[in-house]
């Protein structure tokens, strides 16, 4: 069983998560670089709401005078990491 059954995803929601790792999305969004960008949560399909939701984020406050960021969790990575083994093989 890997990351993605566990999460019980919609087929519509495992799509968008697809567009959304292949966009680099999840990737920039583990760094802290999402930014609130409308174009890229409209492409994905996904929100960081929803990825929250999904148990795949998790907000960090602001601290020393940056805005607060999400972090991928480790079922996050886990899910990345799942969805780079599919494309693959």
């Amino acid at each position: 069983m890997t990351a993605l059954d566990t999460l019980a995803l919609r087929p519509a929601q495992v799509d968008c998560l697809r567009a959304c790792s292949r966009a680099g999305s999840l990737r920039r969004l583990s760094t802290g670089d999402w930014a609130g960008n409308r174009r890229e949560r409209a492409f994905s399909g996904l929100t960081v709401g929803d990825l929250r939701d999904l148990g795949l984020l998790e907000r960090h406050p602001p601290q020393d005078g940056y805005p607060a960021t999400y972090r991928l969790t480790r079922k996050g990575h886990e899910a990345l990491a799942a969805l780079a083994a599919q494309a693959e093989g």
